[in-house]
């Protein structure tokens, strides 16, 4: 949870030593308490942001004691909108107190804000139960056998879920047909990660162009990968012909790749980008 003694002033130390220079961040947090200053230096350390939801629904949240309600996550997510922080949503259904009605809601807010290419969704279907935990105290005194789903084991040491109001199998099922993407594993690709590694180095050693050169001669998955990344440290080092360099190689890129519609959500933010520079 953001708060500004301890996180704010990690936060700060980061970027006045230039850790955020040499390393990527990530942190889980929760949707509470987000500053407009919190989420600048969220962006100035060069963060990506987890941000733990389980739900969009008040009555899920309240039910299952989340100290976060609807407002607070979109409240969190127009301060990410503002700042360009990139985050990835874990939503949980099949919660206590979860019905047909209450996923409806959940995943119409991520329609909502799918067309973003700041945002990622990634959900489970039922929620494993893990022993002396809220889920656990919740399972062992109301009768609700109904929602169980696995091996009841000393310890809930054998896997065991609770979902609500069918089994996970068919909570997936029916999320899958309503929501307007599929969650999907993508195999590593170690020739991107190899030339992204290589930009990255160069970069990271102060030689500007020699990274700028490289990110021309890559493919449009090196570009899309490290883009961000490049416009950043240009930008810092006061190299701000390179950073419009390599913004217009990269809209050049998209259009003229085979499949531009993939990369078509990138074209406005490279332009608001541009619109830095002036």
């Amino acid at each position: 949870i953001p708060t500004p003694d301890f996180s704010l002033a990690l936060l700060k130390d980061i970027i006045k030593s230039k850790l955020n220079q040499r390393f990527r961040f990530s942190s889980q947090f929760l949707p509470l308490n987000f500053t407009k200053e919190y989420a600048e230096l969220i962006f100035q350390a060069g963060f990506y942001v987890i941000l733990t939801c389980d739900s969009f629904s008040d009555k899920i949240l309240k039910k299952n004691n989340c100290p976060y309600r609807e407002k607070d996550i979109k409240k969190t997510l127009s301060f990410f909108e503002k700042q360009r922080i990139k985050c990835s949503l874990n939503l949980i259904f099949g919660l206590p107190g979860e019905t047909f009605e209450t996923i409806d809601h959940t995943v119409s807010m991520i329609k909502e804000y799918a067309g973003s290419d700041l945002f990622k969704f990634e959900y489970t279907a039922g929620a494993r139960i893990y022993k002396n935990t809220p889920l656990c105290r919740y399972v062992e005194k109301e009768d609700k056998k109904e929602s169980l789903f696995g091996d009841v084991s000393d310890g809930f040491l054998k896997p065991l879920f609770y979902s609500s109001p069918v089994s996970p199998l068919e909570l997936n099922h029916y999320i899958e047909e309503k929501l307007p993407f599929i969650i999907d594993f993508k195999k590593p690709d170690p020739e991107k990660n190899r030339i992204v590694r290589n930009i990255t180095f160069y970069v990271g050693k102060g030689f500007y162009k020699k990274g700028c050169s490289t990110f021309f001669k890559a493919d449009i998955k090196v570009k899309d990968s490290v883009f961000d990344y490049l416009f950043r440290r240009f930008t810092e080092a006061n190299e701000n012909m390179l950073a419009k360099k390599i913004s217009l190689n990269f809209m050049e890129s998209i259009e003229k790749c085979d499949n531009p519609g993939i990369y078509a959500h990138r074209i406005p933010m490279i332009q608001y980008f541009l619109g830095l520079l002036q």
